[in-house]
């Protein structure tokens, strides 16, 4: 039951809206005809909405329903890391998770992207250490190796030197790949608690 109704499949769904750039945004960097909103497919319903954190007060970030699939969001600015977590209750015909469409179009800049939150794993950070220190490894035994290869010219010498620089090369890749993922699922400090618990 829901505000005295029956609900047969009701969903809390929490939205993180925060500015990921390096750069600020502001308010009037949005089209005055569409404000950044969060749609959701046609098959579910809000429920009910509440603006559960914003970074800070200043940036005032403003919640309203529009219809019964649409919330707009609306904010004064946004410096990088700046946002707000907003909770939306929402009743679904599917038994899965949607997931919601966030469109903020930016007068000269690129149009905003909605990524499932996975939490970040210690293990995408172990391999990329091993991966970095393989390769780095490898970088400096193919160095020692080089001086061999001057003293004393041998098909078999180069053709390892060769094999050891590509798996430097694939370690250092691997490694930069996995920590760039590592980064990228960051959150800002405001939003940490109710995405990984922590206080």
């Amino acid at each position: 039951m829901f505000q005295g109704k029956e609900i047969k499949n009701l969903w809390k769904l929490l939205v993180l809206c925060w500015n990921a750039g390096t750069s600020d945004i502001r308010g009037s960097d949005m089209p005055s005809t569409e404000r950044p909103h969060i749609k959701f497919p046609d098959d579910a319903r809000i429920l009910s909405f509440k603006l559960l954190e914003q970074s800070s007060p200043s940036i005032s970030f403003v919640v309203e329903q529009t219809n019964n699939s649409t919330i707009d969001l609306e904010f004064e600015y946004l410096n990088p890391r700046d946002g707000g977590v907003v909770e939306i209750l929402y009743e679904s015909l599917n038994d899965e998770p949607i997931l919601v469409e966030l469109e903020a179009k930016l007068i000269g800049g690129r149009d905003s992207s909605v990524k499932r939150y996975q939490a970040r794993s210690r293990f995408e950070l172990v391999v990329g250490i091993v991966s970095f220190v393989i390769g780095l490894v490898y970088s400096v035994m193919m160095l020692l190796g080089s001086r061999n290869v001057f003293a004393r010219p041998s098909i078999r010498l180069i053709l390892l030197e060769g094999f050891v620089g590509l798996v430097a090369v694939m370690c250092f890749y691997v490694a930069m790949k996995l920590f760039r993922s590592y980064a990228d699922k960051r959150l800002p400090m405001f939003a940490v608690k109710y995405f990984e618990g922590k206080s």
